[in-house]
């Protein structure tokens, strides 16, 4: 395994040493290009995949034998047409309404190993029942259940194997509906099985590489300016290089929803956008990367890539866990539970695209029964030149058409620049590290950042809750350079990123007293006070642009709740915050106490315990930040109870006991809530707590947490995938055997390289004679 690590970490290196840098610029570069004339793609026919029907057993062409109640395409009327099977005949049991009862039975059809059909409504419950019916060679039946979910308004795909041991001769398909009260409907297509020609693979093939695209137009959009100012100003710190192009194309977000009538969105973006993308490219022939970037700041892109790669391919992955919202729809959330925030800044790309009012119609049916200001918007501002730059239909209703890949509807494009965003905002770790440690440290704790399991997870769950992590921890870096009152427009910026920026008001604070030269009353006072003017600035345009409806709904108010229910006794209130505090802090405590919660169940049935399991590394801190680190971690925090008192309270503690005296909504944990900046300062302040331990004095604990550190990657990869395995009732769809066999291995590889990176980077600092070496460029403020 030493020497798979090894080989592993000499390849990496020796790329980063050769001119691999300067060849993958010029081709993420022309990728990025190639991206604006995808549209002769045509991606809606990409979306659509060849099946063929399995016939009859007499070929009568018949399908149903008895349909008392069924019939053909008689379905609940919000349900969208299906992507998929032109050719294919559908039934369902929404005849009169909900009122109707009745059963179907189909005609027999010959044994084939498998096949697959596509169901709605309601076949488990509600008094209504899909099945297969399975006859032997001697004549017995034998009942085979449907696998997978409600669909419920929506046709899904379910893929069926018929047992080899069982001598089934032939089958055929039985529904009945029972049910007369709301929702007891149900539907069923006839049997139908996936081709796999060269055609359809090439078909997987073109989706793959329009998601390669899309990633690498984000990558130029949001790195490029800042690397075109960074070989102009040399001096401008690396923290910087995202800034300028996300801020830009925010910018034309905003001109692209408010520009002229007669021009059309995709103009207005291709108009900024390609000659951007032709500029990048020149530049990055003519300028070779490897001039201007250190050696470090190339392998911190590198691992920008990696990341972006692992999220994306998790994201491409067809098979989610048993009970995942909105499961199989374009808007899947990747993750199981009650949580649709994930699409919510989508409405936004699509309210742009239609040119609507904020608050008109259009946003009341998308975001109700919430208003637009409730969500600050910015990045799905600057998400949405790249999704409009192609010719994608942006629907005007709740993204609910069937999943695919790359969908036409411009949701997986919209994902995918979410990710590479969420994963270019990590690099603020690495300059905010650089002000206390070396850069081979500081890189160290950009990647035990970047590869948290915490992190990785929110950089596929299209929130832009990272994106205010980022803007807070750029305010920090300004604090601690002395710039106080330019780290307030900075905190304002965090705050139109998402809300919970203003929470992160007393971390802050300290912050800024804790860098001051001199500490008396006239300090503790007035120097945050330097902050009040940029954050109003921007809390007052937000609330100008919302003028007259303004409302944070419950936001405002989730301090009163316990657990989500109002007006409760004292004794429930505590509860509540013991519950959140133990779930968040105590390893193994949600999925031992609080399983049962529906907030970590599926809305459609109880969760198995895989997936109960899983939720720990996203709403706790122990398997957050990985459980082979958090103990390491707790060891140098310890340290800080000496050395860095007044940063560890102030800084750490003492936001954290505010937001969990805040935060009543749910009890389940409060990572996910809003924590992530404290979440990335703590992980930060951790990896610089180590570096200023003496490695000579305690040798095996270094030693130790950098295996810690390698076992964080199988615990990431169970992460991703655990709960699709074990708790799906398939591994590789039939649909999308290419694209998952290739989305697994991405997932594989970059997972790995980034454990490798991690591993070798802590082994190389921690080591002894590495550190006394390198002590002369340690940091130029102290944790003191």
């Amino acid at each position: 395994m030493d020497r798979s690590i090894y080989l592993l970490d000499v390849m990496l290196k020796g790329l980063m040493r050769s001119r691999f840098p300067n060849v993958l610029a010029i081709v993420v570069s022309l990728a990025a290009l190639l991206y604006l004339f995808a549209g002769h793609l045509k991606i809606d026919q990409l979306s659509l995949p060849r099946l063929t029907p399995v016939p009859t057993e007499d070929h009568a062409g018949e399908i149903l034998l008895s349909h008392d109640g069924y019939r053909e395409n008689a379905v609940y009327d919000g349900v969208l047409p299906s992507r998929i099977g032109q050719n294919v005949r559908r039934f369902g049991s929404w005849v009169a309404g909900d009122s109707s009862v009745g059963k179907a039975v189909t005609t027999w059809f010959p044994r084939v190993p498998s096949f697959s059909l596509q169901v709605a409504g309601y076949p488990h419950s509600h008094d209504c029942e899909v099945y297969i019916e399975a006859q032997t060679k001697s004549g017995a039946i034998k009942r085979i259940s449907i696998p997978g979910d409600e669909p419920m308004e929506s046709w899904q795909v379910r893929e069926i194997s018929l047992p080899a041991s069982d001598n089934i001769v032939r089958f055929r398909i039985v529904s009945t509906d029972n049910s007369s009260r709301p929702g007891g409907w149900v539907g069923f297509s006839q049997p139908f099985r996936f081709v796999r020609t060269t055609r359809e693979l090439s078909k997987q093939l073109a989706q793959v590489l329009l998601c390669v695209l899309t990633a690498a137009a984000a990558l130029v959009a949001v790195l490029f300016p800042g690397i075109w100012l960074r070989q102009h100003r040399p001096n401008v710190a690396f923290l910087w290089i995202p800034v300028p192009g996300f801020l830009m194309l925010a910018a034309l977000g905003l001109l692209c929803w408010a520009g002229p009538q007669s021009v059309g969105v995709r103009r207005i973006s291709q108009v900024w956008l390609g000659p951007l993308f032709v500029y990048a490219l020149y530049h990055s022939v003519r300028f070779p990367i490897t001039s201007f970037l250190t050696k470090i700041e190339l392998r911190i892109l590198l691992v920008v890539l990696l990341l972006a790669s692992l999220s994306i391919s998790r994201a491409s992955y067809s098979v989610g866990p048993s009970g995942e919202l909105f499961a199989e729809h374009i808007s899947r959330t990747l993750q199981v539970g009650d949580r649709s925030d994930s699409r919510i800044p989508y409405h936004v790309v699509q309210l742009i695209a239609a040119r609507a009012d904020p608050h008109g119609s259009l946003s009341n049916l998308l975001l109700g029964p919430n208003v637009f200001s409730v969500r600050t918007p910015l990045v799905p501002l600057a998400a949405s030149p790249l999704v409009l730059a192609i010719p994608v239909k942006i629907p005007v209703v709740i993204p609910n058409q069937n999943w695919t890949v790359f969908d036409p509807e411009g949701f997986a494009a919209y994902r995918i620049v979410m990710i590479v965003i969420a994963c270019c905002s990590l690099t603020a770790a690495f300059s905010l590290a650089a002000l206390f440690v070396n850069e081979e440290w500081a890189f160290l704790v950009f990647l035990v950042t970047a590869t948290a399991p915490f992190v990785v997870h929110e950089t596929y769950f299209t929130w832009p809750k990272l994106e205010a992590a980022w803007f807070v921890l750029l305010a920090a870096y300004l604090i601690m350079r002395g710039r106080i009152l330019m780290a307030g427009p900075l905190w304002g910026v965090a705050y139109l990123c998402h809300p919970l920026a203003l929470l992160f008001a007393p971390a802050l604070a300290a912050i800024v007293c804790l860098t001051a030269k001199k500490r008396n009353f006239l300090t503790v006072c007035l120097r945050p006070a330097l902050l009040v003017p940029g954050i109003c600035l921007c809390v007052g345009l937000w609330l100008l642009v919302n003028l007259h409806s303004f409302s944070q709904t419950s936001f405002l108010s989730y301090f009163q709740l316990a657990d989500g229910r109002y007006y409760l006794s004292s004794s429930d209130w505590l509860l509540s915050r013991w519950n959140s505090l133990a779930n968040t802090v105590l390893p193994l405590y949600l999925f031992l106490n609080h399983s049962d919660h529906p907030s970590i169940n599926s809305l459609y049935q109880p969760s198995p315990a895989v997936v109960h399991f899983n939720f720990q590394y996203w709403n706790t801190l122990p398997f957050g930040v990985g459980l082979t680190y958090f103990f390491f971690m707790l060891r140098f925090l310890w340290s800080a109870v000496s050395g860095a008192r007044g940063w560890l309270f102030l800084v750490f503690v003492l936001p954290f006991v505010c937001f969990t005296v805040y935060w009543g909504f749910v009890s389940t944990g409060m990572l996910r809530e809003g924590l992530h900046p404290w979440v990335l300062g703590v992980l930060i302040f951790s990896v610089v707590l180590w570096a200023k331990m003496p490695a000579a004095d305690h040798p095996r604990l270094s030693r130790a947490c950098c295996w810690g550190l390698l076992l964080r990657g199988p615990e990431t990869l169970s992460m991703l995938l655990l709960p699709s395995l074990l708790a799906s009732y398939k591994w590789i769809s039939s649909q999308f055997v290419l694209t998952d066999c290739l989305a697994i291995i991405t997932m594989l590889a970059s997972l790995s390289c980034l454990t490798v990176l991690t591993f070798r980077q802590a082994q190389l600092v921690s080591n002894p004679a590495t550190q006394q070496k390198q002590n002369g460029n340690l940091a130029r403020h102290q944790l003191v």
